[in-house]
């Protein structure tokens, strides 16, 4: 499911920038001007990343706004991921799939059943998960970049270097976590694997058992 929306999205957002600043305009407070619950330049670069991403999706799959059950599982596989690989609010997240916080909440809670047993979410939620924390990894130093241009008009250099080392660091903790997240996935898929094998040699035996019986009778 890869694709390079997001990639898209940056350039174009850096060009912006930098037609803003060329003009003397402030980038960075117009942007937050705009939406008073992103002051966080992370955040917006990882709104805009996920918001991306998700049309994206939306486009190549088809996906609808409708609550059949194949579009609820996409929106709920992708909110999950994101939970878990992004730092954006349930809100935010809610925001990129046109759904509230409360939405996401709950696609959260159905997340366990969901995986365990639905075949189909859990092959999505686990290429939706690796996707995006590759996504978050792989343009690290592109979302840096416009970070850099966003502020050093305002607040120097010293300041900068400062967000960048915060940015940085907060990055390597979501690749952390998603490696952590990544290796607990396959133990649990092979302990089910397991149960599953061991389940169907039961019920194996239990038909050659019963055919048995009927065989006597």
């Amino acid at each position: 499911m890869r694709g390079t929306g997001y990639e898209r999205q940056v350039q174009d957002e850096g060009t912006r920038i930098t037609n803003r600043t060329q003009r003397g305009e402030d980038p960075t407070r117009q942007l937050i001007r705009e939406d008073r619950n992103m002051k966080d330049l992370t955040v917006i670069d990882q709104f805009l990343m996920v918001k991306a991403f998700w049309r994206e999706l939306e486009s190549k799959y088809s996906i609808g706004k409708g609550r059949s059950r194949d579009y609820v599982i996409w929106r709920h596989a992708f909110s999950v991921a994101c939970v878990e690989n992004t730092t954006l609010s349930l809100m935010k997240i809610g925001e990129t799939i046109n759904k509230d916080h409360a939405s996401i909440i709950h696609a959260t809670k159905q997340h366990e059943m969901n995986y365990l047993y639905d075949t189909i979410y859990q092959q999505r939620y686990l290429e939706l998960t690796e996707e995006l924390g590759e996504l978050v990894a792989r343009y690290q130093e592109v979302m840096q970049e416009n970070i850099s241009k966003r502020v050093v008009n305002i607040h120097g250099e010293k300041s900068v270097e400062s967000l960048l080392g915060g940015y940085t660091k907060q990055i390597q903790r979501l690749k952390t976590k998603h490696s952590n997240d990544t290796e607990a996935l396959k133990k649990e898929l092979a302990f089910i694997s397991r149960q599953l094998k061991s389940m169907k040699s039961r019920n194996e035996a239990l038909s050659d058992e019963l055919l048995r019986v009927k065989n006597l009778i």
